[in-house]
């Protein structure tokens, strides 16, 4: 069951609901739930292409992404399927203007151009790129389109908390990345490529530290204790995770942490 949940990345769908159903709440924007839907739905669908498309390049000495050829129908229905019904929460929802439209299709692009070879390339083949898009499609998604969506106001230290972001996705994809080193090409040249398992181990930390400390000292979530809590299951998470421990509970595991992260949003006083 854990294998499925994984797969489908449902999981990881969830965590990107619960994460934006907490942001939005404790900004206060009118539509939480449905934006919490909508970033559940559209990574659901996003996820699932990706790995179909990904998963019809691999030869036979490459298992990592196997399942979706063996499983190829039930991932098209669940990529298709989402899709389909992101697409239509977003009509309901989308404030028609020049900001959420730019947004939108520069998300829509990355997502399909990550794995789709247009130009000479996938983008995730550019050396350097592949955890930067990461980090920016789910800022874009979960945080920053809410945001304007609703003309909410737009201060310095909201752009404070998008980048504390940014640095938390850096910091929980690192991982992943060490995950798929010997997967990856060697000219991707991400993180744990090119810097070697310590290095890369030392960058997860530091970057889910700033997040850490940004999100403490210029919030008012630093009132309950369970952000600490919460901060040393993400650190015990990845190095857990650099230990070589079993892939899909590591995964889980961090995956987990972001929809603890939502939950704590949500509820904290």
């Amino acid at each position: 069951m854990l294998k499925i949940i994984s797969k489908l990345n449902l999981w990881i769908s969830l965590g990107a609901g619960v994460l934006t159903l907490g942001f939005t709440h404790r900004i206060g924007l009118i539509h939480e739930y449905f934006y919490a839907a909508l970033a559940f739905l559209g990574t659901l669908a996003v996820y699932n292409f990706q790995r179909i498309i990904k998963s019809q390049k691999l030869s036979d000495a490459q298992p990592h992404l196997l399942w979706y050829k063996r499983h190829s129908s039930i991932a098209w229905f669940t990529a298709i399927f989402s899709g389909l019904a992101a697409g239509l929460l977003l009509l309901y929802i989308l404030n028609w203007n020049i900001h959420t439209i730019a947004t939108l299709c520069g998300l829509g692009l990355i997502a399909v151009l990550y794995v789709v070879k247009i130009f000479k390339i996938p983008l995730r083949e550019v050396p350097f790129l592949k955890i930067h898009l990461v980090a920016l499609v789910w800022i874009g998604l979960c945080l920053y389109f809410p945001v304007i969506n609703e003309n909410s106001k737009h201060s310095s230290l909201t752009d404070v908390i998008f980048w504390a972001h940014y640095l938390y996705f850096v910091a929980i994809t690192i991982p992943f990345d060490y995950r798929d080193v010997m997967i990856d090409a060697p000219s991707f040249k991400t993180i744990p490529q090119f810097f070697g398992k310590n290095l890369a181990l030392g960058l997860s930390l530091l970057c889910f530290s700033v997040y850490s400390f940004i999100i403490i000292q210029y919030t008012e979530l630093y009132h309950s204790s369970l952000i600490y809590g919460i901060i040393v299951y993400h650190l015990i998470c990845i190095i857990v995770f650099f230990r070589n421990f079993s892939p899909y509970i590591s995964a889980f595991l961090l995956d987990g942490g972001i929809i603890m992260v939502g939950i704590y949003y949500y509820f904290a006083v």
